[in-house]
């Protein structure tokens, strides 16, 4: 996948859900992201297949090497993916999500899916 495809499927599957980010907040007010969670997938979450996710991330750890293990990551920039994953991560607001993805979009040259 080029990074326009995943920036695209990222984008699509947090727009459709209304900008929401994915994860639980805790008592205590620190919000964990979850590539997996009641929501749906974080941004990175939305880009790898449930059968790459069982086989790769176990109780929501990341693989020490994703970048290398996800077959749709192998030809992206980590710092595209970290990057992608930032910003759904201080996407504290559904406004803000949609702000700082409009923001990479900009950063990265791609286009906002229609």
């Amino acid at each position: 996948m080029t990074e326009q495809e995943l920036f695209s499927k990222a984008y699509t599957v947090l727009r459709d859900r209304g900008f929401t980010r994915a994860g639980v907040e805790h008592e205590d007010g620190y919000f964990q992201c979850l590539y997996r969670s009641p929501v749906g997938p974080c941004a990175i979450g939305a880009l790898v297949t449930d059968a790459e996710y069982e086989a790769f991330i176990k109780e929501n750890d990341v693989p020490v090497n994703f970048h290398e293990d996800i077959p749709a990551f192998a030809s992206i920039s980590v710092v595209f993916l970290d990057n992608l994953q930032v910003a759904h991560d201080k996407g504290y607001t559904p406004e803000r999500l949609q702000h700082l993805l409009n923001d990479f979009a900009t950063e990265y040259s791609s286009e906002i899916p229609s």
